[in-house]
């Protein structure tokens, strides 16, 4: 599995916003800063002169962990001579080779930003060491937004989160334990990953969290098109350093934790055969562990000097049922799991190997990547349900 995070561009400055090319290498006279409908932020670079460029080297990067690269162009269309602004986007490789994407600003095109995709056309299995944006025409265009984020590899991964709901106990043999399921307490879901970090990318976390705010997280399964995107906050980054001949480029092992505000998952449709539980309606057959628990509290008076022991049968209260499964299961089960907890209702539990067909109150999970274990059934959640009896 691999993780990528907005504000680890590897690219320095590559939104301009420092409001200089103090990081970068530029030659030709008529490139300049522009603070004038940037893409985002205040500044964007301007070129208007044909031959002109600015580059910028990399910190050698495999063209196979990248997880996206692209830039943001804006440039004009003119009917004299017909044509818009041309520009290449060379790559440079550790081997001497070279990737040219070439771009030319077409009518529809006119003055708007468009986002111009580099990982298509990367060479596969080599090492990138540096960008070139090359102008060449007169005209003016503008480039902003140069991004190049790298996948980074995820040691491990897991989430919890709950939602508790109020348990009114009531000491009467009338009734136990009475589950009040609207009144209720969702907290904020954790995510820990361990992952490996570049000398660059330790000091990239340390800047996200200095900034005090929220970043946007991507997660993807190796072999997945789809994307798990978190709204999160980091709350620490114990660091390690831990250098190893197998590690000579990541020799950083940070511990992160991160609260979540919000999150989401691109895919959709899931169906399991062979079914085992059922929850709300969603099927799940890959069942590692089932755990049942239930007391029944006797009220017992302390007295002192009492040789003997009273309980007090009249009084006591009884908890509801609770039911812990271990399961495993594809992003898109995790995905129904996820929902459920998040949408605080009674759903319907049936179980017809134990005899459940009950309504019950998904309490909390407890999520596990073990994509090394199980491909097709990546995700290892543990689920605690509280069973609501009938009233």
């Amino acid at each position: 599995m691999g993780v990528y995070i907005d504000g680890l561009n590897r690219i320095v400055d590559g939104g301009l916003e420092s409001g200089t090319l103090d990081n970068w290498n530029v030659v030709g006279t008529g490139i300049y800063i522009n603070g004038y409908d940037s893409h985002s932020g205040i500044y964007h670079v301007a070129m208007q002169d044909g031959g002109d460029y600015i580059e910028q080297s990399i910190n050698d990067i495999h063209t196979s962990s990248i997880a996206e690269f692209y830039l943001w162009k804006k440039g004009s269309f003119s009917f004299s001579p017909v044509g818009g602004t041309s520009s290449t986007i060379r790559i440079y490789y550790t081997d001497g080779t070279t990737t040219d994407i070439n771009h030319t600003t077409v009518l529809d095109e006119n003055d708007i930003w468009v986002k111009i995709d580099i990982v298509p056309y990367l060479y596969s299995n080599k090492f990138i060491n540096k960008i070139r944006i090359i102008f060449n025409h007169t005209f003016t265009q503008h480039i902003d937004d140069i991004t190049l984020n790298e996948y980074l590899p995820v040691i491990s991964w897991e989430e919890s989160q709950e939602c508790i709901p109020a348990m009114r106990d009531i000491p009467t043999s009338s009734n136990g334990s009475y589950v009040d399921v609207g009144t209720f307490k969702l907290k904020a879901r954790i995510l820990n990953m361990t992952v490996r970090l570049t000398s660059d990318m330790k000091t990239a976390f340390q800047n996200i969290l200095d900034e005090n705010t929220s970043i946007i997280l991507y997660g993807q399964i190796d072999g997945d098109s789809y994307l798990w995107t978190y709204d999160a906050w980091l709350t620490k980054k114990p660091l390690i350093y831990e250098y190893s001949k197998d590690n000579v480029e990541r020799e950083w092992r940070a511990d992160l934790e991160f609260k979540i505000r919000s999150f989401s998952y691109s895919g959709s449709g899931y169906t399991e055969s062979e079914v085992v539980i059922t929850i709300d309606g969603n099927n799940y057959n890959h069942i590692i562990d089932t755990m049942f628990s239930e007391t029944n509290e006797v009220f017992e008076p302390e007295y002192l000097n009492q040789g003997t022991v009273t309980l007090d049968e009249n009084v006591w209260n009884r908890t509801p049922l609770y039911v812990s499964y271990v399961i495993r299961t594809s992003s898109l089960g995790r995905w129904k799991l996820d929902q459920i907890l998040l949408a605080h209702t009674l759903v319907n539990l049936t179980d017809a190997k134990y005899g459940l067909n009950n309504n019950v109150w998904l309490k909390n999970i407890r999520i596990r990547w073990t994509g090394n274990v199980n491909w097709e059934n990546p995700w290892e959640i543990e689920v605690n349900i509280i069973g609501v009896p009938s009233s």
